[in-house]
Parts: structure tokens; C-alpha cells; sequence
């Protein structure tokens, strides 16, 4: 117990100190409550979820994690749901970074995004945990990242970093896939009010810019800029770097 106490202190990102700075409700599911604790980093200012309350990778492989959220279950209803949100990651990236372009998606779920780049991308490769997602999804082969490649033009990361055990490790594995002078895109949700919905059992780690443009720094990357996307589902941060 005093190692998992000791371990759930340090930033898993720079090092530093965690500070408990919210005891209280969070969300579980769709629309579950329960009492949790959340720390922020007094050096890069992440904010993460205590690890006891947190969804583990082997909970985002079935259904069950979409049937808790209330989340379409089939390729089609999920394309209807989220179409129109690929406007805006398109935009953010630029269409000079995806035409003719080799580009990977992590984390990408049913290929959304993916099958609204098709025809302008030269490749596409997608990577996502979750069988059932996979099995519907023509892009996506491989279920994690496991060889350095150093091969993509663009990688992106929509939604997912806010659910990794480590994303200090994440980054740098979608680094390796980079060529050089290859471009990193992420998004994540940013903080809203009320936090007892804002902060949920889903989401182990909370980015703000300051945060995650330090994650982006410890890795590697160069020319990092970002945007605060509103939409109807919340608001999030988009940030690229380069891989210089």
C-alpha cells in the first residue's frame, strides 16, 4: 500500500509532486456517480484521476465500455453520430498535411476520420484496442503501436490520450512511427464546470495547454502550437508538434 501511495504522487509526465486539489463526485459511465480524488502536478500542471477509480486498457477491448457510455455500438450509427466532427479535425491539421500524405491514426475507433481523409491521403493505417471496432473498421489492423517504423507523415490521436496508463510512454511511441519532420496531432478534453461531470472514471489524465505543450516538449517535438475547439459534444485542445 505505501508504494501504490508513493507511486500515485509522482507525475508520471515530469516527476513532479501530485497535489490532491478536488475530493468529490465524478461521472462513471454514462450516468453513474461515485467519490473519487483527483491530483494536479504542482511542476506541469496535468491533472489525473486516483488510480483505484480508473478504467483499465482490458475495459476498452469489449462492448461493455461503449454500453456504459450509452455509445453506438455499429460502424454506421457510430459514422452518423460523429461525421460531422471530422470538419474541424481536418481543418486543424490542414489538407497540405494530409494530401499525398502517409498518416496513422491511434485510437481510431470505427475509421471515421480516416474515411473522410480516403482519396486525398496517399496511406492510411489506423490502430485501435477495441475488437469490435476493429472487426468493422477496413483501416485498422493492428491493436497498439509495437514497432518503431518511423514511417507516417502525419500521426493522430483523437480522444485517447486522456486514457492511457502512461502518456509520457504514448507520445513517445507515436514519435517512433514519425518520420522526421512528421507532425504529432492530439486532442483531449479541457476542463469545464461542473467538474462532477467534467471528471469521470474514464479519463485518467485532465490536459490543459501548459500541460500537454510540456508532454510535447519531454518528447521531442519542435513548432508546437494548439486550438480550443467548442463543440456540441464539449470543448477540447488540438495541439500539433513537429518531429524535428
Amino acid at each position: 500500500m505505501a508504494n501504490e501511495i508513493k507511486d500515485s504522487l509522482t507525475c508520471q509526465i515530469c516527476q513532479g509532486y501530485l497535489k490532491p486539489i478536488y475530493s468529490g463526485i465524478i461521472r462513471d459511465g454514462k450516468d453513474g456517480r461515485k467519490e473519487s480524488i483527483i491530483y494536479e502536478c504542482q511542476e506541469c500542471n496535468v491533472q489525473r484521476l486516483r488510480e483505484s477509480d480508473c478504467k483499465q486498457l482490458s475495459d476498452y477491448i469489449g462492448s461493455e465500455y461503449r454500453d456504459s457510455l450509452k455509445q453506438p455500438q455499429s460502424a454506421s450509427d457510430f459514422h452518423r453520430e460523429y461525421d460531422q466532427d471530422q470538419y474541424e479535425r481536418i481543418k486543424f491539421i490542414g489538407y497540405e498535411n494530409i494530401r499525398g500524405k502517409d498518416i496513422c491514426d491511434i485510437g481510431c475507433s470505427y475509421g471515421t476520420f480516416m474515411d473522410h481523409i480516403a482519396g486525398i491521403a496517399n496511406m492510411i493505417y489506423g490502430i485501435e484496442p477495441n475488437d469490435q471496432c476493429r472487426r468493422q473498421n477496413r483501416w485498422a489492423s493492428r491493436s497498439e503501436i509495437k514497432d518503431a517504423w518511423h514511417f507516417f507523415d502525419v500521426v493522430t490521436s483523437f480522444l485517447t490520450i486522456e486514457h492511457i496508463d502512461n502518456p509520457l510512454e504514448f507520445v513517445k511511441k507515436c514519435r517512433s512511427i514519425l518520420k522526421l519532420g512528421g507532425k504529432l496531432v492530439i486532442s483531449t478534453p479541457i476542463k469545464v464546470q461542473p467538474l462532477e461531470t467534467y471528471y469521470r472514471t474514464q479519463h485518467r489524465w485532465y490536459f490543459n495547454g501548459m500541460s500537454l505543450k510540456e508532454l510535447f516538449k519531454k518528447v521531442g517535438f519542435n513548432d508546437i502550437y494548439y486550438e480550443i475547439i467548442t463543440n456540441r459534444h464539449g470543448k477540447f485542445i488540438y495541439m500539433a508538434g513537429v518531429n524535428d
